[in-house]
């Protein structure tokens, strides 16, 4: 889908055709309501087929760091596909769909800004989601996205409650991505690729304690699979030895994987669609082991919203203008205040990083260190300032966009502690 020579293209992708058919559906249908959308099963497809666009078009990105499409834009795409589907868009199990759970009922939400009903995602409805998908999963083990959206419920349910019963082994995730790796190597698309790079992060060493005791708490959490592993070990022969932990079984390059990821970016058509766009940080490396140590943005969100609720009522504001209430939610994001906020801090992991330096990215003026994580050095892009002689003195974050990780800078350490 390259520019063919000598044509020029824009640097951002122009939403409007595609748009403007989920405006023009909607007015149909508004003004045949009286008609059931199955005597239109062309326009049916068109709109699932627009719906599915635009799901993790706003999921992965938006106009600018601190810029939002106007509230009418989420709204207009998620009527319109209840109207000719007869199913609410806040109930997708899509990956995008998955990964927009846990905003439901922010401030930042896509939803909460269509004006949407949308409260908190609780335990339980994790819980559940969690559930479904694993039995669909169970009876359709082939299927790759099936199983993508399995292992991302529970990751999403491990911000909910690290210690759910619910929560499958990190050692059974890693068995079931594993099982694709070698499959049509190198040409899945960016989502498998965010999985393999969260379900094998080393520990951090310090967590490794926490790590095993969350791993053996989890381990009574399925009946089902722990019946299937002593039906395996019964049948093996005697002398046989036992299965390795999957860190030990499985030699994972994980800069191979960030490479793929990259690629798969440009494959899949992201990179058309969103450029020109500020791809959005999904998950945060956080301190906490397992499936635990990946940060859903939105607890970030929770914890500058209120941050900001705060100052706004300290300020005996009557009423909190929802407009003040975004200006400052954005200068928090702008200036990178919020990475000094306690609370955020205290979840986030600092990582130790390199200058990259090649060919390829100063011919694109792009940013590129390495992130260095246990012997394994591994590629991201950086919103801050290239690293220079007073690298020690400064404090990064990783996170993962559905292009690859990206580092961002928290600012020059304060103290001892600030290291640590």
């Amino acid at each position: 889908m390259e520019a063919a020579e000598g044509e020029s293209r824009s640097d951002t992708f122009n939403n409007r055709g595609r748009f403007g058919f989920i405006q023009v559906a909607k007015l149909a249908f508004d003004k045949l309501n009286d008609c059931s959308a199955d005597i239109y099963p062309d326009i049916k497809t068109k709109v699932e087929e627009e719906f599915n666009f635009f799901e993790w078009y706003l999921t992965y990105s938006k106009p600018g760091m601190i810029s939002l499409e106007p509230h009418y834009f989420w709204e207009d795409v998620a009527l319109c596909y209840e109207h000719y589907t007869n199913k609410r868009a806040a109930d997708s199990a899509s990956f995008p769909g998955l990964l927009d759970l846990l905003n439901h009922g922010l401030f930042m939400s896509k939803g909460r800004r269509a004006q949407f009903e949308e409260p908190e995602i609780t335990l339980s409805d994790l819980e559940s989601i969690q559930e479904c998908l694993k039995a669909e999963y169970e009876e359709n083990v082939e299927d790759i996205k099936l199983a993508e959206s399995y292992i991302l419920s529970n990751i999403l349910l491990s911000n909910k409650k690290p210690d759910s019963p619910n929560l499958s082994p990190v050692n059974e995730l890693k068995n079931i991505i594993h099982t694709f790796l070698e499959r049509e190597e190198g040409n899945r698309r960016p989502e498998f690729y965010l999985l393999v790079l969260m379900l094998f992060w080393p520990e951090n060493q310090d967590n490794e304690a926490a790590g095993q005791k969350a791993t053996e708490d989890s381990k009574s959490a399925d009946s089902a699979w722990e019946d299937k592993d002593t039906d395996e070990e019964r049948d093996k022969e005697p002398g046989e030895p036992a299965q390795l932990p999957a860190d030990l079984m499985f030699d994972i390059n994980l800069q191979q994987y960030v490479t793929f990821m990259k690629e798969a970016f440009v494959r899949t058509g992201y990179a058309i669609y969103l450029r020109g766009r500020y791809l959005l940080p999904l998950f945060f490396l956080g301190k906490g082991s397992g499936l635990s140590k990946w940060i859903h943005k939105s607890k970030l969100d929770a914890i500058v919203e209120e941050n900001v609720d705060n100052e706004l009522n300290d300020e005996q504001n009557e009423k909190i203008d929802s407009k003040e209430k975004m200006r400052r939610i954005n200068h928090l994001w702008l200036r990178g205040k919020v990475w000094h906020i306690t609370d955020i801090r205290d979840i986030l992991l600092p990582v130790q990083i390199k200058l990259y330096c090649s060919a390829e990215s100063q011919k694109h003026e792009e940013q590129e260190v390495c992130v260095c994580v246990g012997d394994q050095k591994i590629k991201a892009r950086t919103e801050a300032q290239p690293p220079e002689a007073t690298l020690p003195t400064r404090l990064f974050y990783l996170g993962f966009t559905i292009q690859g990780p990206v580092v961002f800078e928290v600012g020059v350490l304060n103290s001892e502690s600030d290291r640590q």
